[in-house]
């Protein structure tokens, strides 16, 4: 499907985030934040799509599990995931994350994704908790 001009997508994915966030003073009055820790990707359902296809937001489709504390957050929850080929949009997001790096805030969490569940490795308890809350239809 490759060189048809399709590649294989996922629509659907459980994400797990734990982040811790740290600030730094910058020049003058501007500060910056560094967002530091993991992200788990888990992809239950995925699709052919045109090549070039950008995703541009995530609905969330179940229940959101979480455990906080002092030094980081958790989340687990399940989404959908919405593709475009505009481009007009496609130059809008990165429009959005430049801003949003020139503005102070940087992402140094390190993501991990699963095409399945079987490939998913890692025995995080909260994802397990979410799994038998909330079993994928």
């Amino acid at each position: 499907m490759k060189r048809m001009g399709y590649e294989f997508k996922p629509v659907q994915q459980t994400i797990y985030e734990k982040t811790s966030e740290a600030w730094a003073p910058g020049p003058g009055s501007r500060g910056f934040t560094f967002l530091l820790g993991e992200v788990e990707k888990i992809t239950e359902k995925s699709n052919y799509m045109k090549k070039g296809m950008m995703e541009v937001n995530r609905y969330q489709l179940s229940g959101l599990k979480s455990n906080s504390s002092f030094l980081s957050n958790e989340t687990v929850a399940r989404y959908k995931i919405n593709y475009t080929d505009n481009n007009y949009k496609k130059f809008s997001i990165f429009i959005i994350k430049l801003a949003k790096e020139m503005g102070g805030t940087h992402d140094y969490r390190r993501v991990w994704e699963s095409n399945s569940w079987g490939e998913y490795w890692k025995n995080i308890k909260l994802i397990s908790d979410f799994e038998e809350e909330y079993p994928n239809e």
